[in-house]
Parts: structure tokens; sequence; C-alpha cells
């Protein structure tokens, strides 16, 4: 038996106690309806997590190849602020989530939501920038990751 399923039994029994209390005789005690609606309302979060871990995502997780060239765009705007050999610059791209949009065709594009945050940091600065893009997955695996790479941005192509 896994945890979750342990977890959710313990919480059952605990919640058949507090029902029986409050049925013999403690309808009016609102610790004991406390009780009894925050079991109820873990167990349906268990429920969710056993739902959720049964089915697959839709999306494949993003790989390593999907991630340096992110990280490549993100360093393409730092560089057009602040030099590439500057104290304290930087850059980052973290994918929020990973989605579809729907093109001019009705066809299910796969988007990936990216957070770039750029900026320096140091004893004379203390900038940074952020905006999210949306990226077309499909052109971003074939985009070889050198060069420009505007067409793989929705609202830039």
């Amino acid at each position: 038996m896994d945890l979750l399923n342990e977890l959710k039994k313990e919480i059952n029994e605990t919640l058949e106690v507090e029902k029986q209390t409050y049925s013999d005789g403690a309808e009016t005690d609102d610790v004991i309806k406390g009780w009894i609606e925050a079991l109820e309302y873990v167990n349906g979060q268990i429920d969710f997590l056993n739902k959720s871990k049964s089915e697959p995502s839709v999306f494949d997780p993003i790989t390593d190849d999907e991630q340096s060239k992110l990280n490549t765009i993100a360093y393409c705007y730092q560089i057009t602020d602040y030099p590439a050999n500057g104290n304290g610059v930087f850059s980052t791209a973290e994918v929020d989530d990973i989605g579809c949009d729907i093109d001019e065709d009705d066809n299910e594009i796969e988007m990936i939501y990216v957070d770039i945050v750029y900026g320096q940091q140091d004893d004379c600065h203390n900038e940074s920038y952020n905006f999210e893009l949306e990226i077309d997955r499909a052109k971003l695996n074939a985009w070889d990751g050198k060069g420009d790479f505007k067409h793989i941005i929705k609202g830039q192509e």
C-alpha cells in the first residue's frame, strides 16, 4: 500500500470518530465541525494527488538541448544591454509551463512559456529585467541554436 492510501485510511478513521462525536451531541461544537470539514478537504486533496499521479503528463518535460537553447536566447537578450564580460552580469531562462496554442489553421502548437531574467548585480549595479516569452517548441527544436531566433517566439515571427 502506498503512503497516500495509508494516509487516506488514517484520515478516514479519524473522520469517522469526529462524525460520531458530532452525531453524539456535539452538533453545536464549531471545533468538531471544523475538524470534519478539514479532514474532508484533505481527503479531496489526496484524491486529486492520486488522480494526477495516475495520469501521464500530456507534454514531455524540457530536454537538456531545449534548455540550452532557451539559455542562449536569455543570453542574447542580456548582451544587448550589458557587456558579456561585465561584473555581475547574468541571464536565466526558466520554464513556467508547457501548453498548446492554436494557429490560424486551427492546428495545435506545443508552446513553452519561459521567464527570461537578465541584468547586472555588482557593487555599482542592481538591475534586472524580467519578461515572458511564448516559444513554439517544434521551431525551437528545429533551430540550430545559432543566429536569429525571433521566428520561434510568438509575436516576433
